[in-house]
């Protein structure tokens, strides 16, 4: 309990090529996350986080 399973390890030692390079949760209610292959791109949605957490002071 509170283990990772084998698969989980084995995807972390081996992660899947897909062009993404950062990734922030921009709704923490929800789980929302978005995903970006470039720096510019990973800043607007880290902008939109901060956003969010300034209408929801009480969660961030």
């Amino acid at each position: 309990m509170g283990s990772p399973a084998n698969a989980a390890i084995e995807a972390a030692a081996h992660p899947e090529d897909n062009g993404y390079y950062y990734w922030v949760t921009v709704n923490i209610e929800t789980g929302e996350t978005k995903f970006a292959s470039n720096y510019q791109e990973h800043l607007r949605n880290h902008a939109e986080f901060r956003a969010w957490c300034d209408q929801n002071p009480d969660v961030c």
